[in-house]
């Protein structure tokens, strides 16, 4: 992992979190999207889609909208097919698009290759969890593709490097256990196929795509496996420090060389709920332990909220709930995989937990987060709307920061690297590229006045004990005439560059 450039780097990081502590605003949801995306405010009660909902998918397409797709709401009709887009920036940003085939919702979505979205099982209105069906951004409409080989509900779609998606346990509908199996989708061919089946069964789990191209799936367990798309097989892995519990967050590190996944969620012992920070390193197969001693802004204890990872490679988790209280929470930290430490981020405008949330801007870095549950002033649970947020912290440039090499701190938690020095140059205390040469002792040596060192640097070897006559300059100890001078100027000699004996600085 790339390590955090000195201590100078800390002292950024911090100064950092306190402008974004300090840049926190709210707002009452009056202004255009367009103004508020413009803007830097850390957080907005924004236009919610006609029905807000629990149960959805959101999904951002290659257009840069985002599809809103099932799930379940306040007087919606039994057979609620509903589903929306949202246009980042619009006056209004959201629009109805096609209705899905077969109601659902807890189902699970996935962008294609092709651009196409891949929704399948969920709990339906007919009763078969095992239908899948296409949404074609081009035509704003749905068709039905192959079903599932395994009804289910709550499960997981991972999209592979083949293009090929997998799918991974989940909810038998029916007696709402952990299921045992998995299953890949074609879109060559729009069929399904059973895959390889895992040792256990999985419910409440992640599966995360890692940069070696297998797919590490948590369950409420220490133990854990990986998936190998070319060998269509499992193995276990080492296990973790304790039970990755349900409700927790696996986000891939993809700016870490060795793809580390960050692993935040609620550890229990007994009946007593304790927050865990893991990282795992796939290339050691190997777990380790965040400590709480390492940040004073170490996440509150939650279950069912979300992590985003940023454009600079830094995370985000958001809300959540007290695992044992149920009481959602408004917190929001930063993660900064080069420092391993938590800073501040601004709170969610609104508590929630089991929420959608997606990347739909940056400079700053802004997320769209709708539905999920949250409490009215009657402490009823209520679905939440939507809101744009944002840290408001603008990641700076390698060039804005003046760095022309090495290592420095974006601003934001996140590192720049800025690149390397050319030949006979080195990277120097402030990042910028300083020449390598050592220039000679005797530099001055019969010289006086400012002379140029064997470096191209000005040197000041003091005032000449005699001035030369007029038209003439010292070089090389001995008074010659400015071109005699520069035709026979001593060979190891520094050449004189002005006759004065002034200060060269």
């Amino acid at each position: 992992m790339r390590q955090q450039p000195r201590m100078r780097g800390v002292a950024v990081l911090l100064a950092a979190a306190m402008v974004v502590a300090c840049g926190q605003q709210k707002d009452s949801g009056g202004g255009s999207e367009a103004s508020s995306l413009a803007s830097q405010e850390s957080r907005a009660v924004t236009t919610s889609p006609t029905y807000i909902r629990t149960g959805a998918t959101l999904t951002l397409l290659t257009n840069g909208k985002v599809l809103l797709a099932g799930g379940t709401t306040n007087g919606a009709p039994p057979d609620f097919r509903h589903c929306e887009l949202y246009t980042p920036g619009a006056s209004s940003p959201w629009s109805a698009t096609g209705p899905l085939v077969t109601a659902r919702h807890d189902h699970a979505a996935t962008r294609l290759q092709n651009g196409k979205v891949l929704v399948s099982g969920g709990i339906t209105a007919d009763g078969d969890s095992r239908k899948a069906e296409l949404y074609d951004p081009t035509t704003g409409t749905w068709a039905p593709t192959g079903s599932l080989n395994v009804a289910r509900a709550r499960h997981t779609q991972t999209l592979l490097p083949n293009g090929k998606v997998l799918v991974v346990g989940g909810d038998n509908p029916t007696t709402t256990r952990g299921l045992a199996s998995a299953e890949l989708y074609d879109p060559a061919t729009d069929q399904w196929t059973l895959a390889a089946a895992p040792s256990f069964a999985y419910s409440g789990h992640t599966a995360t795509l890692l940069k070696q191209g297998t797919v590490l799936v948590l369950g409420n367990r220490p133990q854990h496996e990986l998936y190998n798309p070319s060998t269509n097989t499992w193995s276990l892995t080492a296990n973790s420090p304790g039970t990755v519990a349900t409700g927790h967050t696996a986000t891939l590190l993809s700016q870490t060389p060795e793809g580390i996944v960050l692993v935040v969620g609620p550890a229990w012992t007994g009946d007593v709920a304790s927050q865990a920070v893991w990282r795992y390193t796939p290339t050691t197969n190997s777990w380790d332990s965040v400590s709480s001693a390492s940040s004073s802004w170490w996440p509150q204890l939650s279950r069912g909220h979300q992590a985003v990872e940023l454009n600079n490679g830094t995370v985000l988790v958001l809300g959540g709930a007290d695992p044992t209280q149920g009481t959602p929470r408004s917190e929001v930290r930063l993660y900064s995989p080069w420092s391993n430490l938590w800073t501040y981020a601004p709170a969610l405008a609104l508590a929630r937990r089991d929420s959608q949330v997606v990347l739909v801007g940056s400079s700053p870095d802004q997320m769209l987060i709708t539905g999920g549950w949250g409490r009215d002033s009657n402490e009823a649970w209520v679905r939440q709307q939507t809101e744009l947020y944002s840290t408001g912290c603008v990641p700076q440039t390698c060039a804005t920061r003046g760095a022309q090499c090495g290592s420095i701190s974006d601003w934001c938690g996140g590192v720049l690297e800025c690149g390397t020095c050319s030949s006979g140059t080195t990277c120097g205390s402030n990042n910028t590229c300083e020449s390598s040469c050592v220039p000679p002792l005797d530099t001055c040596d019969n010289q006086c006045g400012c002379v140029v060192d064997a470096c191209g640097e000005l040197v000041d070897c003091g005032a000449c004990e005699s001035p030369c006559p007029a038209g003439q300059v010292r070089c090389c100890g001995v008074c010659m005439i400015g071109e005699e001078c520069d035709s026979t100027a001593c060979a190891m000699a520094p050449q004189l560059v002005a006759p004065s004996p002034a200060s060269c600085f």
